[in-house]
């Protein structure tokens, strides 16, 4: 009885274990699948990135970070966040500082995660980059949003880099909440393609949706902005995306394509019916923004934006829209301040628009607002040829524009000291508005009584045709009697009865309120409001004086070179066509071409521009009106230039103001790898100033120099030399190489004069100079290759490359690491197999113990 009890026992014992195997999910230990499981809700300390990592990994969502350790050891891969998480500081008394290795960000955050990053009023969370590192187009922090949503508080980027959005990277109607956010020394920077947004790129193009009204992708408080550069365009680069922004700084903003600040495009978000505006911005301080094309402080196409409280001070652009560049728009500004704004240095025969703003095809509407001392173009002069218009704000297009206490004072144009009205479905001005101290100059002297230019106040293109149909201006345009025009300086010599009568349909009751500046003037001329003082009229004959330059261009056998110029003026008026001057040519003597050992043998007219190709005889004497066939006059700097070779024996036109960059090796059987050569081209005028806006090279393709005269080439050894042509003479050029390890590169100046390094002083491009650039290739090694742009891209338009969202386990996959006990993995058969052995073998054993003790 006593045995069977503990053979009972045992038996007992092992059904016991059988059905816990069961239960348990036959388990046995994985301890590679997962260490620790942690509490969602519980907060985890973790003080190094791999504690990070894995905390985020387990599915932490609140985090506090206890150690700076990862400035010391960063940020190794991008940390996925895509579950809700929050990341704090966990002492007040910590300096927090993330940093990233180069090529890596600092977050990804998926459609399904949701990311709080939140430090302190006393101590801000710093992510920090390398924003110097070598390869422009590698990511290094910043935090990308593919979706999800991100709040930060009280954080801080400095340095960071990337393609697109140097700082924060948005995408699929992803959420941006931010509040005391600091960008330093942000960039978006490539040598290729994107570009765009040094501080955010958001573009929402392929994934937007209409938001209820008052609801935004992004909004942004109590925030700064602090040098920070883009290749391409705008600080803030939106793409379809509705925005709050209130109460920021930004200072020291630079980018070589439109917008220096914000470049704002939402095209595809439906505008009809919605009056809430896209883009709400207010309280908002902006400091020396500079933009290489147009727009300083914004580029806005497509997009219905309020703006209250803007004050912005020294906004540049090289195009137009020294501040503000707004077309197909919805725009209302009010409160607000725009001083010292300039539109300068676009490219020639197109002109600088707007000193402050420049509005196409909108509907814009300004209130209690003030422009203070917008000058279009600081350092234009008398000789240059061409003409800048609206001191303070240009219109064209079908816009609508209002204002109503609008303040411009101290604006200076050549036509249009504080306004141009080029054309417009209705132009209002009341309210008690104000035009004070406003010139209409060609090089804004006004003490020069000669160099006055039209419309002191307000230049109006009194007739303007559209789709074939030619309509009254002044019909379009409502002055209230209220408005005030004090010491506006324009040219006011014209007959005024003439005026008046030509004019008198042209004047509407609005405008015929307007009292104008009386001084010195007849009866007849204080009943016109078209007087250039105040608003442009100037029947006057105008008289201009132009320039042409006969150039000779001499080489002999022993390279003796020679440059001889006739200068001769002429004058046009308004009221007939250019005749061009007959002049006359001059001998070889007259000219100096008397080399020693040469044999002259005659001039030639240039055909094409190209000395290379076989020239035209010359005449005793030539008339401009008619030249030759092929023969071209050159314009260089307001001036047309005839160039003239002489013909040496045996010896041929050569080559003149060229600069080529162009891939050769000294090898007689080079092996060169495909690898692409980063190089800078610098340019300056005759003065040392930067050549700024558009360069067309040889090919007729046209490219875009920086505010610091740069363009940048990307240079494969299969490559065509690229060639910048017409360069006119004494510029100065220089040429740099972007560093690449076993590379070594020269280039040579005036043909024949030696090899120089690159990242030499700059050299002045004489008559008959080549400037030909050369690559060596020293060693062979592989290098990455260098994705290209899109073939239909050109600068200042590139379309931005939109990264994919990575791929992501699937939500609803089994997590083999889970079970019904945490750190096994469940229903394995071999379980199974390994618990009836164990089983049969304490049952064997039992038996064996049991027969034993009887025996005995």
């Amino acid at each position: 009885m006593k045995y069977s009890q503990k053979r009972k026992g045992v038996r007992l014992f092992v059904a016991t274990a059988l059905v816990f195997a069961f239960l348990s999910g036959f388990s046995y230990p994985q301890t590679n699948v997962r260490n620790t499981v942690v509490s969602a809700a519980a907060e985890v300390s973790v003080a190094s990135y791999e504690e990070l990592k894995n905390a985020v990994a387990s599915g932490a969502q609140n985090i506090a970070i206890t150690s700076n350790d990862m400035f010391y050891n960063p940020i190794q891969e991008t940390i996925t966040i895509d579950h809700d998480v929050s990341i704090r500081n966990a002492s007040d008394a910590l300096n927090l500082t993330l940093k990233a290795v180069p090529g890596k960000r600092h977050f990804y955050v998926t459609k399904n995660g949701s990311l709080h990053l939140l430090g302190t009023s006393d101590r801000t969370i710093v992510l920090t980059g390398d924003a110097n590192v070598a390869d422009p187009s590698s990511y290094s922090g910043g935090i990308n949003v593919s979706g999800g949503s991100l709040e930060l508080n009280n954080v801080t980027f400095n340095q960071t880099v990337a393609k697109l959005g140097g700082a924060i990277e948005a995408y699929d109607n992803a959420k941006l909440q931010l509040d005391t956010v600091s960008f330093r020394k942000t960039k978006a920077t490539t040598p290729t393609y994107g570009g765009h947004g040094s501080a955010i790129y958001y573009d929402n193009s392929k994934s937007y949706s209409d938001l209820a009204a008052g609801s935004y992708n992004i909004q942004i408080a109590n925030s700064t902005v602090d040098t920070t550069t883009a290749t391409f365009n705008g600080a803030f680069f939106f793409k379809d995306v509705t925005a709050r922004l209130e109460n920021m700084r930004v200072s020291n903003i630079a980018t070589s394509g439109n917008g220096g600040v914000f470049y704002i495009d939402n095209s595809d978000l439906n505008r009809s019916g919605v009056t809430t505006p896209q883009i709400r911005i207010k309280e908002i301080n902006i400091e020396n923004s500079n933009s290489s094309l147009s727009g300083g402080d914004f580029h806005v196409i497509n997009t219905s934006m309020d703006i209250d409280g803007l004050q912005t001070s020294d906004a540049h652009a090289s195009g137009s829209g020294g501040s503000i560049y707004a077309k197909l728009s919805d725009v209302s500004i009010s409160n607000s301040k725009f001083i010292d704004n300039k539109s300068t240095h676009l490219a020639p025969a197109i002109g600088f628009k707007g000193g402050a703003m420049m509005i196409v095809d909108s509907n814009f509407t300004i209130h209690d607002s003030k422009l203070e001392s917008a000058l279009t173009s600081g350092d234009i002069s008398a000789s240059t040829e061409n003409a800048t218009y609206g001191g303070g704000i240009y219109i064209t297009g079908n816009t609508v524009f209002k204002a109503t206490g609008l303040s411009i004072d101290g604006g200076q144009a050549e036509f249009g000291g504080a306004m141009y009205i080029d054309s417009a479905t209705s132009v209002t001005i009341d309210g008690s508005s104000s035009f004070t101290n406003n010139t209409a100059t060609t090089n804004y002297s006004k003490t020069s009584a000669e160099n006055k230019g039209d419309g002191g106040a307000i230049y109006v293109n009194p007739e303007v045709e559209i789709d074939g149909e030619v309509y009254n201006m002044y019909t379009r345009m409502h002055i209230a009697g209220d408005t005030t025009f004090a010491n506006n300086i324009a040219d006011i010599k014209f007959t005024p009865n003439n005026a008046i009568e030509k004019y008198r349909e042209y004047i509407p009751l609005e405008v015929a309120g307007v009292s104008p500046d009386q001084s010195g003037v007849t009866e007849a001329y204080q009943k016109s409001p078209l007087n250039s003082w105040d608003i442009n009229f100037d029947e006057e004959e105008t008289i201009t004086t132009k320039t042409i330059i006969v150039k000779y261009h001499g080489r002999n056998p022993a390279v003796l070179e020679a440059t001889k110029s006739q200068v001769f003026t002429y004058t046009v008026t308004n009221s007939e066509e250019e005749v061009l001057p007959t002049v006359p040519i001059l001998t070889i003597k007259e000219v100096g071409f008397e080399f020693p050992g040469s044999d002259f043998v005659k001039f030639v007219y240039r055909v094409d521009n190209d000395p290379s190709k076989p020239g035209v005889d010359v005449t005793k004497t030539l008339n401009l009106n008619t030249l030759p066939e092929g023969v071209i006059l050159q314009e260089i700097s307001g001036a047309k230039v005839l160039h003239i070779d002489a013909v040496w024996k045996d010896v041929p036109v050569v080559s003149n103001h060229t600069l080529t960059i162009a891939e050769v090796t000294d090898s007689s059987n080079p092996t060169l790898t495909d690898h692409s050569y980063n190089i800078q081209v610098y340019l300056k005028d005759e003065t040392g100033n930067p050549v700024t806006g558009y360069v067309t090279l040889a090919n007729g393709q046209v490219v875009i120099a920086d505010a610091n005269g740069m363009i940048t080439f990307t240079l494969k050894p299969s490559d065509e030399p690229i060639v910048i042509t017409s360069i006119p003479e004494n510029y100065q050029v220089k040429v740099v190489q972007v560093p690449s390890d076993g590379f070594k590169t020269s280039y040579t100046a005036d043909t024949g004069s030696g090899e120089h390094d690159y990242d030499t002083s700059f050299v002045t491009i004489t008559s008959d100079s080549v400037v030909e650039i050369m690559n060596t290739v020293e060693t062979n090694q592989v290098e990455p290759n260098v994705p290209n742009p899109d073939p239909g891209e050109t600068p200042g338009t590139v379309t931005p490359e939109v990264p994919q969202t990575p791929k992501t386990p699937d939500d609803d996959a089994v997590d083999p690491g889970t079970g019904p006990i945490t750190g096994f993995v469940h229903n394995d058969p071999m379980n199974l197999l390994i618990l009836i052995m164990v089983s049969a073998a304490i049952v064997g054993s039992y038996e064996l113990m049991k027969k034993t003790k009887h025996h005995k």
